[in-house]
């Protein structure tokens, strides 16, 4: 049966437009086979870069391990390597991936896959945009499975296809080719190759190697590791040393792996092998973090060790408060500082805070004397720790402190309690200081000297009356609040007698002494003086004569009352034994051999009436009751007896039945005058006892007790007998000097010797003389020298008055000396005797006599001064210094004799011949001889100076000891220790011998020996002195008015100003000069600035002396030297300063050409320099004392009342 063909327009364009859209599906398909196959040919394309990767890494480290490359071969073969892989990748992987693939040939690989497709696909690809049959669902069934199953084989991989390791081959063949290079490059590297192979059964270096290698893989190794420090904590910033010694040997390589705290990664550090068995060590610098580390040796490794990084302890300072005992009742006063010293009163409790950088958990204060306190630490802040102590002694401790974390600081500097003794006040009557004689009506004014180191209390003036009511009464003196402060204060009050509640008439007897009490408790009472009470009847008689005479005048009671109340006064400051001794010592001097009581001064009762008698009779018993009680040791008993016994004597001597025995003497008055009856009544009168006739006089008893110079007195007389010296110096110049004119002008009178004087040693042996001196031989001249003879007799003997006035003076304030008063009594006695001897001679003309007796007042002068000085413990800094000016002054002249006993020596040793023999003394010329012997009487001078300053020092030396100046004291010791080890005096007389007897080789020696003695004994003396001043404000402080003094005197000697200008010279000249024909000397009792009637002149300043100005001038000197030496010792100013100041000190010569005349400029800057100096002194003061406050003040959390307390205490501080 025949098909009809169907219609041929409209089926055709439907089966064109199915046809189109059945090869779209196709084509699809054949997509997925496309991505399949460039998927599985990129992989493949892949595995070959990284196959040719792996070979080329390969063949280069085998290259580099055999020649190890240098850095930049290696770089280029890397980059070679890098783009040869970029282009594998872009050929095998890139282009396989953007290869076009188009549908006939996927349609042609599924065909060659699919044989059941019948080539089917391949037509469809071929004419399928023609086709016009519909193959229908069963046609695109069949395509579907046949593309599926193409796509999965497309995509499949065979891995023998992906890793195709054919291409290793060349890089396998490159290796072998470089291998046996190197063979044949390093023969023996082949040799042993084919050693360890041809004979197998000898063992190869590496075989030992390896086998030892195992050993000590089998064997584990013990690591012992040592650090420093050992405690495994490690001060921050600091270094850590680690040192690992191990078990045994190793080959490998030893290292350190760390890391700090906070890191997770280790870091590797190569340890060095040490000079120990199997040991290495490393050091890490700079540990700022905790760390941990472990040891590694080969495979095995150590235990981890870990370290902790800490801030070290660190001391910022000490906070010092101090709380006054209660009795003082100050506020606490605080200190803060890098020093704990403390000084405070005994019984200050001390509150000590040691301050740190980090918390502390406590500490320890460990006292020289071994005990020790605990710090206990505070949680603030501040990382404090505390305690608190009372001040009982002087001692030291140290401070050590520990931290919370463990950290500890030891005792570092010792520190020192300075325990301040609250001493008892001091009280001394200064008016009446003797006992007086008033009317029952008198106001008595009382003047006291009164003080305390810390504070008065309360000063009372106890008295009682001689006999009846004995019961002590009390007055007390007003004290304003200053007084009642620190220091000494001079109070007053007036005792009105008619007011007081005992009813007195004449004849009573008033006892009285001065009591201060202290805040403390403690008390100090002055000496006991008596007050007689005379009748106003004794107005209208006047003595008739003097005193009837005794044998020896007898013990006077009043002296014994004194010394018996001394001993009373001073119980509580001495032990029983020493007190006992005293009572019995004392009463053993008021009784004679036969245990009877000394008969003391008392009216004779025959020529009494009889009830005067039985008052004499009842004064007897009381001394018997008085003794028996000073020998049982009851002092307070015996006074009260014995002033009782006084009172009683005193009032039967009084009545007009006895005034014709009774004389009257008034203070300051002349023996034998008239007296004013009005101020013997109404006035104070000097005690004077009756003195009728007595039975059998006794012994001249005294006891021990002296009453003391006041120091105001001995101020006042030290410096009187220092002028009354400068006068008689002067007078005994003067006297030589006429006896030189007198002796030129009659050759007939005997001459002095030559060489006297003090001058004989100078360099120039020659005595200078002028042409004023020279005799003219006429009667003029003549006449001028006695009218110059008789004017020095006249001056002789008003200074021979002025010392007896002196000596009264002293007597009169001390009627019962103490040992260095009545040695300055037997000066000042023997001194107007030398001088009244002078004056005698001079006026008989025996001129070199009287300069004799002149000279040896002048010394007896020069000794009470000195004892005055000693004497005083008021100024111990200006005795120190005294005492070492002194000896400056010795070791000067010591020098000069030394180096012009050199001068001759060699000048004559010049003059010998080259033949003479060594050792021999040389020959002199009369001039060098005389030079010699002028040395050797200096030389016995300076012995005799030296002699006086070994017992002035000891003194000083005692005084110190007394005194709170210990370091002071242990200097003035050892330096009259070196006095008397070295025997200055000894050496010096050997010295003057031996330069008599020409024995010059024996001097030298004796003057080296001299030299160093000295040299140690001035170094003591300067340290002394230096010890004078506890701190370095007090030394700048010091130095300082030190420079000022001493600008002070250039400026004088200068004729400056202190300013350094020209002082105003006066319109009219001195023409009186000493030598001068016309001119008469002024008297010498006269001062240089007074008229002739007493009235004070408009003149300059007197003129001084040749002699003056040179000694003047070598003081001057010596003063700079010494405080030159102190400034270097002190290190207080520039060095270049000090170094001028000891230059100019140093050149004798030089430094009296700064006040030259001609040269008026060179003294000006002379003060110039000590201006510098002075003001370089004030700018390190101010800049310690303003270091001080901005320590005490700059604090944080200080209040800021406190820091204005601080900074007005070291303003008035510096003001001091």
């Amino acid at each position: 049966m025949t098909d009809t063909p169907a219609s041929t327009s409209t089926p055709r364009d439907h089966e064109s437009a199915a046809a189109t859209r059945h090869y779209a599906e196709l084509r699809a398909s054949l997509a997925r086979v496309r991505w399949a196959l460039k998927r599985a040919a990129a992989v493949r394309g892949l595995a070959v870069v990284v196959i040719e990767g792996v070979g080329m890494l390969l063949v280069v480290a085998l290259l580099d391990h055999l020649y190890l490359m240098p850095q930049t071969l290696r770089i280029g073969i890397l980059a070679v390597v890098a783009a040869t892989i970029a282009v594998l990748l872009v050929r095998h992987v890139l282009r396989e991936l953007l290869r076009p693939i188009p549908d006939d040939r996927i349609a042609l690989y599924i065909e060659e896959r699919q044989q059941g497709a019948g080539g089917a696909l391949l037509a469809a690809t071929t004419f399928g945009r023609t086709a016009a049959e519909d193959h229908g669902a069963v046609y695109r069934s069949i395509v579907g499975s046949i593309v599926a199953t193409a796509a999965s084989q497309a995509g499949g991989l065979r891995l023998s296809r992906v890793l195709d390791l054919a291409r290793l081959r060349k890089y396998v063949l490159t290796a072998i080719v470089l291998l046996c290079f190197c063979a044949v490059s390093a023969f023996k590297f082949s040799t042993s190759r084919v050693q360890r192979l041809l004979m197998p059964w000898q063992a190869s270096k590496e075989d030992l190697a390896s086998t030892s290698s195992a050993s000590e893989e089998r064997k584990a190794i013990e690591f012992r590791i040592v650090i420093d420090p050992q405690d495994h904590r490690v001060a921050r910033g600091s270094s850590l040393r680690v040192k690992a010694t191990l078990s045994g040997a190793t080959s490998t390589d030893v290292s350190l792996r760390f890391r700090s705290s906070g890191s997770t990664g280790y870091k590797t550090l190569a340890m060095d092998q040490i000079d120990e068995l199997d040991t290495f060590a490393v050091r890490l610098p700079d540990i700022t973090a905790d760390l941990e580390f472990f040891i590694q040796c080969g495979g095995q490794v150590s235990e981890a060790v870990a370290v902790a990084a800490y801030d070290p302890l660190e001391m910022k300072g000490y906070q010092v408060t101090v709380e006054p005992p209660a009795y003082v009742g100050g506020k606490p006063s605080v200190a803060f500082g890098r020093s704990a010293d403390v000084s405070a009163l005994i019984g200050s409790r001390v509150i000590l805070r040691a301050l740190a950088n980090t918390p502390l958990a406590g500490g320890e204060i460990v006292f020289s004397d071994g005990r020790r306190l605990a710090l206990a630490g505070e949680s603030g802040p501040e990382h404090a720790a505390q305690a608190a102590f009372t001040i009982e002694k002087d001692e030291s401790f140290t401070v050590a402190i520990a931290s919370v974390d463990q950290q500890s600081l030891g005792a570092g500097s010792a520190f020192t309690v300075h325990a301040i003794t609250d001493r008892p006040p001091t009280v001394s009557v200064l008016a009446p200081n003797s006992d007086v004689a008033v009317h029952p009506a008198a106001e008595i004014e009382f003047n006291v000297r009164a003080g305390d180191d810390v504070g008065l209390d309360h000063v009372d003036l106890v008295y009682n009356n001689g006999r009846g009511d004995i019961t002590p009464q009390r007055l007390r003196f007003a004290l304003a609040q200053a007084q009642r402060g620190p220091g000494d204060h001079q109070v007053g009050l007036v005792l009105a007698l008619a007011d007081l509640k005992q009813r007195l008439s004449a004849g009573d007897s008033l006892f009285y002494h001065v009591e201060a009490v202290d805040r403390k408790g403690q008390e100090r009472i002055s000496d006991i003086f008596m007050l007689k009470l005379r009748p106003y009847e004794v107005a209208g008689a006047f003595s008739r004569g003097g005193a009837h005479e005794a044998h020896k005048h007898p013990a006077n009671l009043m002296l014994f009352i004194a010394a018996v109340w001394n001993i009373h006064a001073g119980k509580g400051r001495v032990s029983r034994a020493d007190h006992d001794a005293s009572c019995d010592a004392l009463a053993a001097k008021m009784t004679d051999a036969g245990g009877a009581p000394l008969k003391f001064a008392k009216p004779k009762a025959a020529q009494l009436p009889p009830d005067k008698a039985e008052l004499v009779k009842q004064g007897d018993e009381c001394i018997v009751r008085g003794i028996a009680a000073l020998k049982a040791h009851d002092a307070a008993a015996s006074v009260a007896e014995l002033r009782q016994a006084l009172a009683l004597y005193q009032s039967a001597g009084v009545g007009l039945d006895f005034m014709d025995q009774a004389t009257s003497k008034e203070i300051g008055g002349v023996q034998g005058a008239g007296d004013d009856p009005m101020a013997d009544a109404l006035g104070f009168l000097k005690m004077e006892m009756p003195t009728p006739e007595f039975d059998a006089p006794p012994p001249n008893e005294s006891p021990d007790f002296r009453r003391a110079v006041k120091p105001d007195d001995a101020k006042k007389l030290r410096e009187e007998a220092r002028e009354l010296e400068k006068k008689q110096e002067q007078i005994v110049a003067e006297v030589k000097k006429l006896a030189t004119v007198a002796g030129a002008a009659q050759p007939d009178q005997e001459q002095p010797p030559k060489g006297d004087g003090k001058t004989a040693g100078a360099e120039k042996p020659e005595p200078e003389t002028r042409k004023d001196d020279e005799p003219r031989g006429d009667a003029a001249e003549t006449a001028d020298v006695q009218e110059r003879t008789a004017q020095l007799g006249r001056d002789q003997q008003d200074l021979a008055d002025q010392a007896a006035r002196l000596a009264q003076q002293l007597a009169k304030g001390t009627p019962n000396p103490d040992q260095d008063a009545r040695e300055v009594l037997d000066h000042l006695r023997q001194t107007h005797e030398e001088m009244a001897a002078a004056a005698d001679k001079i006026r008989t003309g025996a001129l070199q006599e009287a300069a004799a007796h002149g000279e040896e007042a002048r010394r007896e002068l020069d000794k009470a001064a000195e004892t005055l000085d000693i004497s005083q413990f008021t100024d111990l800094q200006q005795t120190v210094e005294a005492a070492e000016d002194r000896a400056q002054r010795i070791v000067e002249l010591q020098k000069r004799i030394h180096s012009a006993m050199d001068q001759v020596v060699a000048g004559a040793a010049k003059r010998e011949p080259q033949g003479e023999t060594p050792g021999k003394a040389p020959a002199l010329t009369a001039q060098e001889v005389e030079r010699i012997r002028g040395l050797a009487k200096l030389q016995v001078e300076n012995q005799q100076a030296a002699e006086e300053l070994q017992a002035f020092v000891q003194q000083v030396a005692k005084q110190a000891a007394g005194s709170d100046k210990a370091e002071a004291g242990e200097e003035l010791a050892k330096a009259a220790k070196t006095m008397e080890q070295g025997k200055v005096g000894e050496a010096m007389v050997t010295a003057a011998v031996a330069l008599a007897q020409h024995e010059f080789a024996e001097a030298d020696e004796a003057h080296d020996g001299l030299d160093k003695t000295l040299d140690k004994l001035t170094r003591h003396l300067q340290a002394a002195n230096g010890a004078m001043a506890q701190n370095r404000e007090q030394k700048l402080k010091r130095a300082n008015a030190e420079i000022k003094e001493l600008i002070a005197k250039a400026a004088d000697l200068g004729g400056l100003d202190p300013e350094g200008e020209p002082a105003a010279t006066p319109a009219a000249p001195d023409t009186a000069k000493t030598g001068a024909p016309d001119a008469k000397p002024p008297a010498a009792g006269q001062d240089d600035g007074q008229k002739t009637d007493g009235k004070q002149t408009d003149a300059k300043k007197p003129d001084r002396t040749a002699a003056e100005e040179r000694q003047a001038r070598d003081d001057l000197r010596r003063s700079t030297a010494r405080l030159a030496k102190r400034l270097a010792e002190d290190q207080l100013t520039d060095p270049a300063a000090q170094a001028q100041l000891q230059r100019a000190a140093d050149d004798e010569q030089a430094f009296r050409d700064l006040f030259s005349k001609e040269h008026p400029e060179k003294v000006g800057t002379f003060i110039a320099t000590l201006k510098s100096v002075s003001s370089q002194l004030e700018g390190k003061l101010e800049s310690a004392l303003k270091a001080k406050r901005l320590s005490a003040s700059q604090r944080e959390q200080t209040p800021a009342s406190y820091r204005a307390m601080v900074n007005s205490y070291y303003e008035q501080l510096a003001k001091e």
